[in-house]
């Protein structure tokens, strides 16, 4: 995806440069459509993209979610990454060291601020639905029904629950 993406928009870079040298008005007509698809084509949502490679959550997250990297390493950061919830995925009250963007791509998603679980401080957030979480902020997560959510951070991720007990990394062997 990434390649293609690459591809696309060298593509539409070299068809820019031969417009300007190109005074033939036909030809402009022709490289201006072509200019709007890949525009179009490098800007689309990739939510559907069967290319992302999906695999197991961050450690620290619970259980249940799927995650996507679209660019960059979450080990070191800044990374950008999906995180595919099933229908009433938690996230029990943590930080992060460094600040987040997150944008809703699919589904609905509630956000909480505040170190204590508190259902009447759920912000529902559906497609296209963003927020910015500032370093250290607490905060928590429910998914309604199946969601796919994009972050966005500066840093390594690295999950800090308010709680230690909440944190499925600590939970007893079975």
């Amino acid at each position: 995806m990434r390649t293609t993406l690459a591809g696309l928009c060298m593509l539409g870079l070299v068809m820019g440069c031969e417009r300007k040298a190109d005074n033939d008005t036909a030809a402009q007509v022709d490289r201006s459509s072509a200019d709007s698809a890949m525009v179009t084509a490098a800007t689309m949502d990739t939510s559907a993209d069967a290319k992302l490679e999906w695999g197991p959550p961050p450690p620290g997250l619970p259980a249940g979610a799927r995650a996507a990297i679209i660019k960059g390493d979450p080990t070191k950061g800044p990374f950008t990454a999906r995180l595919d919830f099933p229908d009433g995925y938690e996230v029990k009250p943590h930080t992060h060291p460094t600040s987040e963007r997150l944008r809703v791509i699919e589904g609905t998603v509630m956000f909480g601020s505040g170190k204590d679980w508190d259902d009447k401080k759920l912000k529902t957030m559906g497609k296209d639905g963003t927020m910015s979480i500032g370093a250290k902020e607490a905060h928590f997560v429910r998914s309604q029904g199946h969601a796919i959510v994009e972050v966005q951070s500066s840093g390594a991720f690295q999950i800090d629950y308010v709680n230690p007990t909440d944190d499925p990394r600590k939970a007893p062997m079975q």
